[in-house]
C-alpha cells in the first residue's frame, strides 16, 4: 500500500491537480505481444567488445493501449505499469557497449518550442527494471497551465489511445506502442504479460480549461477498469492446441481407412 501510495503522489506532482474519480465508462486496454528475433537470439553469448558477453536474448515484447467504452476523453493522460513473466521466461536488462538492452518507453514525447517545455509523456525516476513499475505521465501543469509559458496548452497531446496521427513532432499509431524491451526464454518455456491498476492511470477531461496565469493544473480522471492480457511463449495457444488435436484425429481415421 505504502508504494501504491508513492507513486500515486508522484502521478499527481507530474500531471497536475487532479480529481481521481473513476469513469464507469471509460477503460484502458493493455495488450502485450512479443517477437522472437533471430539477430537477438545470435548475439547471446558473443563478445559485446567491452570484455563482457551479451546477455541471453530470444527476441522482443511490445505493450500496446487503446482507449473504449468512453467519447468524454481527449486520451491517455499518463499510466504505470507492470510487465511480467512466468516458467522459463525473463526479462531482459542489460547494458553492454553497443546500448542498452532493456525497456524502452515509446509514448510520444518532444523537446517543445518553450524552453523547460516537453510536449507529451515524461518519464518518472524509475528504470522500468525487468518490467516492474514502467509509468510515464504529460507534463507538469506549471509549465503547460501557465499563459505565459504554453497559453494554448500545446505541451498536451490529445488523442493518444483513441486515434493514430501526427501533432507536430510527434507521431503514434493506433493502438499506440507504450514500451517495448527484450525477452529470453530458457527452453521450458512460460508466459509474457501486463498489467496496471485503475489508480495509476490518468485520461484527459474530454474539455481542457483554458491556461491561466496561476498555474492552475488540469482536472483529469482514472478509468474504471485496466484489463491486462498474457500470452504464452514457445508453447501452442488452446484453439492451436484444439486444431492439432483434430488434425491428429483425421490422420488416425485416414490410417485406419487405408488399412
Amino acid at each position: 500500500m505504502l508504494f501504491k501510495s508513492i507513486v500515486t503522489c508522484l502521478a499527481a506532482s507530474v500531471v497536475g491537480m487532479l480529481a481521481f474519480s473513476a469513469r464507469a465508462d471509460c477503460i484502458l486496454n493493455l495488450d502485450i505481444q512479443f517477437t522472437p528475433d533471430a539477430s537477438l537470439a545470435a548475439l547471446s553469448g558473443t563478445s559485446d567488445g567491452s570484455g563482457g558477453n551479451y546477455a541471453n536474448m530470444t527476441g522482443e515484447w511490445q505493450a500496446y493501449a487503446t482507449i473504449s467504452g468512453s467519447t468524454s476523453t481527449l486520451g491517455l493522460g499518463g499510466l504505470t505499469f507492470n510487465v511480467t513473466t512466468t516458467g522459463g521466461i525473463s526479462l531482459v536488462d542489460w547494458t553492454d557497449a553497443d546500448g542498452f538492452y532493456g525497456t524502452n518507453l515509446d509514448l510520444p514525447v518532444k523537446p517543445g518550442p518553450v524552453s523547460g517545455l516537453a510536449i507529451g509523456f515524461v518519464v518518472l525516476p524509475s528504470t522500468g527494471n525487468h518490467g516492474s513499475t514502467i509509468e510515464a505521465y504529460q507534463s507538469t501543469s506549471n509549465t503547460k497551465a501557465s499563459a505565459n509559458k504554453d497559453p494554448g496548452l500545446t505541451s498536451i497531446l490529445q488523442g493518444v489511445g483513441q486515434i493514430a496521427t501526427t501533432v507536430g513532432p510527434n507521431s503514434w499509431a493506433y493502438p499506440v506502442l507504450v514500451a517495448d524491451g527484450v525477452y529470453y526464454d530458457n527452453g521450458t518455456h512460460g508466459t509474457i504479460a501486463i498489467s496496471s491498476d485503475p489508480s495509476l492511470v490518468t485520461m484527459l477531461p474530454a474539455t481542457l480549461p483554458a491556461a491561466t496565469t496561476t498555474g492552475a493544473g488540469y482536472m483529469a480522471f482514472t478509468p474504471t477498469s485496466t484489463p491486462g492480457d498474457s500470452k504464452p511463449i514457445g508453447v501452442p495457444e488452446p484453439a492451436s492446441l484444439g486444431v492439432l488435436c483434430l488434425g491428429g484425429l483425421a490422420l488416425v481415421a485416414r490410417r485406419r481407412k487405408v488399412a
